[in-house]
């Protein structure tokens, strides 16, 4: 059994592997397409250059990776004895930071080659894991009250607040 299936407190949303399923490939789909066979809406790398573009997504994929593996380490590497909020580590600085690491590999692979077409599907992506965090956020707020609450008017949902 997993370690977390007794207290049911990831508090995952039931869209959120689905859609992360569908929209992640399409994003990975629409960038591949335009940045090497189309080229519908590439003409900003002309712009910027390659040895600009190259740091910037390894930047952003480091910082990717590191929130992914950093919080799944802490919510599912770790026995919880008793239910709670984690609000030290990477938690500090976003409320999701598995979701925030996801979008920033996408963005990542903008920077490589900055076609435009892709930020429509990002702003899909963007939508659905507000959405999708917003309600796994009301789930939480549910199960763990009023520090739950207190937690998300410290830390940003996604390390910035809009």
């Amino acid at each position: 059994m997993d370690r977390h299936e007794h207290m049911n407190l990831a508090g995952e949303h039931k869209f959120t592997d689905t859609g992360q399923a569908i929209l992640i490939p399409a994003y990975i789909a629409v960038w591949a397409l335009d940045s090497f066979v189309l080229k519908f809406s590439t003409g900003l790398s002309a712009y910027v250059p390659l040895y600009l573009r190259i740091p910037a997504a390894a930047i952003l994929f480091t910082a990717a990776v590191l929130l992914g593996f950093r919080s799944h380490n802490i919510i599912f590497g770790t026995k919880h004895e008793k239910p709670g909020v984690m609000s030290h580590d990477v938690y500090r600085y976003a409320r999701h930071p598995m979701y925030l690491g996801s979008m920033l590999s996408l963005l990542a692979l903008f920077a490589l080659t900055l076609p435009l077409a892709s930020l429509a599907v990002f702003a899909v992506v963007f939508v659905f894991y507000n959405y999708v965090s917003g309600e796994e956020e009301k789930l939480l707020a549910g199960k763990l009250g009023d520090e739950y609450r207190d937690y998300i008017k410290k830390v940003p949902k996604f390390g910035l607040r809009f």
